[in-house]
């Protein structure tokens, strides 16, 4: 009980930094492509998705929020799909790369008024109070969540920080960076956990060949 680590992806890169600075008795965090500040993320997303989606996404936000305040539940939107979709997340690619992932009960829908919430979403601010060893992984080209917001957030939290040249879901299961990225996690994990008896792996190295130990 007292060697809890927190890991989190994407949304959840960002929760996990926001526990571990309001409780000290985490032993160690693992932010991968975490998204640390909403307002940035919108103004990525701006920059890749048609003015037109982003409207219907946000009256439908309107409508949902509205809708659960006198009773009538939450408007649901998908939370991946194609280009000019209403969705969450509608960049080239990303529901074919979220389908590869999802388990058999998975739902492709989420409470719309997520497109209201995320501009106040900043986990990053709380990163200077974390205390624990913090492994914050970035990928470099990420159109859903800003690396330099990544990056700010991991200087703050005097984080061990870690590249890769791919975009968002490049480092997850069947894409390249996966096993690079899951290699320097292990490494990070067990160089701050492992007892001083256990063998430290070598350290591991990440240049522009995805296959590199």
């Amino acid at each position: 009980p007292d060697r809890v680590v927190l890991w989190g992806v994407s949304l959840s890169g960002g929760h996990v930094l926001t526990i571990a600075a309001h409780d000290s008795g985490i032993a160690a965090v693992v932010a991968l492509t975490p998204l640390v500040d909403g307002l940035a993320a919108g103004l990525l997303a701006v920059r890749h998705t048609p003015a037109a989606s982003l409207l219907r996404s946000t009256a439908t936000g309107v409508r949902s929020r509205i809708g659960s305040r006198i009773g009538r539940g939450a408007n649901m939107i998908p939370l991946v799909g194609e280009p000019g979709d209403i969705a969450a997340l509608n960049l080239d690619g990303h529901r074919e790369d979220y389908l590869a992932i999802a388990g058999p009960t998975w739902r492709n829908e989420v409470d719309a008024t997520i497109v209201l919430e995320l501009g106040t979403y900043r986990p990053g601010r709380h990163a200077a109070s974390i205390r624990c060893p913090v492994l914050v992984q970035i990928a470099d080209f990420d159109r859903s969540a800003p690396p330099h917001s990544a990056a700010q957030a991991a200087f703050r939290a005097r984080a061990e920080v870690r590249h890769y040249p791919c975009d968002h879901f490049d480092v997850w299961p069947g894409k390249d960076w996966f096993e690079p990225a899951v290699t320097h996690q292990i490494f990070f994990l067990t160089r701050h956990l492992a007892d001083s008896s256990t063998p430290k792996p070598d350290t591991p190295e990440v240049s522009g060949d995805p296959v590199s130990p």
